[in-house]
C-alpha cells in the first residue's frame, strides 16, 4: 500500500546502478554444470525465480534502492521502498510472494557459527574467517558458479567475489536444501545495506514490485543492458582462464 514518509535529511549519495547478472545456459552447458545448478535451483525453491528474467530500469532501480528500509520485531516485518516518487509498505510476506522468493525459514539473521563446517565442506585450503573466504576457495563448480550468481543477482553487490553469511545461508539452501532462513529477509536485509554502501542492484526486485503494485515504468526510463554470468563475465571473475 501507498505509504506517507518524512522526506531525507541528507543529500542523496551518488552510486551507479548495476544490473543484476542472470546465468548464463550456454556457458552452464559448455561447462558441464547445467544438471547440477538446475538441481540447487530446485533444492531452494527458486524456480519461478529464475522463470522470470524481467528487465530492470535505471530511474525504477535508484529511486527503489535509495531510500529502502526492512524492519523487524518480534510480531512484524515490514519493507518500505520508493517507486518513482511514491513511497510504498508491504509485509515480508508480500514482498516474497511479489519478488518470487519462496516463504520458508526463520526471519531472523544467520548466525556465522552455523555455517563454519558446511564452508569447509565446499572449500579446498580456506582457514580465513567466513568474512575473509572468498568464492575463488571453492572447490565444486557448480557450487562455485552457484554463489556468483547469488553474489552478483539474488544478493547483488560490489564484492561478489568476497562470502558472506547471508550468501552462505542461501547457497546452504541450494547445495542441501537447508531451509532454515527465510531468503526474502536475507534480500531485503541487502537491499537496506545497499541504501548506504556501494553501487545500487536490486533492479529485477523494483521491476516485480512495480509490476506486483501495478506501476507503470515510465517511458523515459532507461533500461538496463541484460547481463549473464556468460564466458566474459567468468574470465572477469577468474572462473575461467581465457583461451
Amino acid at each position: 500500500r501507498l505509504a506517507i514518509r518524512e522526506p531525507d535529511n541528507e543529500p542523496p549519495r551518488e552510486a551507479q546502478v548495476r544490473p543484476c547478472e542472470w546465468p548464463s545456459e550456454e556457458f552452464m552447458v559448455q561447462a558441464g554444470i547445467k544438471d547440477e545448478f538446475d538441481t540447487y535451483v530446485h533444492n531452494a525453491e527458486l524456480e519461478g525465480f529464475m522463470l522470470d528474467k524481467c528487465p530492470q530500469y535505471y530511474h525504477l532501480t535508484d529511486s527503489f534502492v535509495r531510500r529502502f528500509k526492512f524492519t523487524s520485531s518480534r510480531n512484524s516485518r515490514i519493507v518500505l521502498f520508493d517507486i518513482y516518487d511514491k513511497s510504498y509498505t508491504m509485509d515480508l510476506e508480500d514482498f516474497n510472494t511479489a519478488c518470487k522468493l519462496p516463504q520458508w525459514g526463520n526471519v531472523s539473521e544467520p548466525r556465522k557459527s552455523e555455517y563454519k563446517d558446511f564452508l569447509a565442506s565446499i572449500t579446498v585450503g580456506e582457514s580465513r574467517d567466513i568474512a575473509q573466504a572468498t568464492i575463488g576457495s571453492i572447490h565444486f563448480p557448480a557450487i562455485h558458479y552457484f554463489a556468483l550468481f547469488i553474489g552478483r543477482c539474488i544478493n547483488g553487490k560490489d564484492e561478489a567475489c568476497h562470502m558472506c553469511v547471508p550468501d552462505l545461508s542461501i547457497l546452504r539452501s541450494a547445495v542441501l536444501g537447508d531451509k532454515s532462513y527465510n531468503l526474502g529477509a536475507i534480500v531485503a536485509r541487502r537491499l537496506h545495506l545497499n541504501r548506504f554502501n556501494g553501487d545500487f542492484f536490486g533492479g529485477i526486485y523494483a521491476t516485480r514490485l512495480a509490476n506486483f503494485l501495478g506501476v507503470t515504468i515510465r517511458e523515459d526510463d532507461i533500461e538496463l543492458p541484460p547481463a549473464y554470468l556468460d564466458y566474459e563475465a567468468m574470465v572477469h571473475h577468474q572462473f575461467v582462464e581465457r583461451n
